[in-house]
């Protein structure tokens, strides 16, 4: 899904503004270019959805790291946790890191 930038102030506001308060007018529209250039900036730079497999790598380092929690290897287990967040940015999986 790609990022949809919201549309234009409505012209009859921009109208106004730009009657009344042409600087006001010129902000706003230079504030909502910035603001729509840094949206779609963001949303591509955002990681892919993973896949079923890499899903069940990280369902599998996640498991590993409880076991290694259960044993009182922490730092083992830190990094198996970062290990599945680094596949899948699931928030069980930054919880228990």
């Amino acid at each position: 899904m790609s990022y949809q930038p919201p549309p234009p102030f409505a012209p009859s506001i921009l109208a106004y503004l730009q009657l009344h308060s042409p600087k006001t007018a010129d902000l706003f529209q230079k504030l909502h270019a910035v603001s729509t250039t840094h949206a779609v900036e963001l949303t591509e730079k955002r990681k892919p959805q993973p896949t079923e497999a890499e899903k069940q790598k990280a369902e599998q380092l996640k498991a590993q790291a409880n076991a290694l929690v259960k044993e009182k290897k922490f730092e083992e287990a830190v990094q198996k946790y970062t290990e599945a967040i680094e596949i899948c940015e699931e928030t069980v999986y930054l919880a228990n890191r």
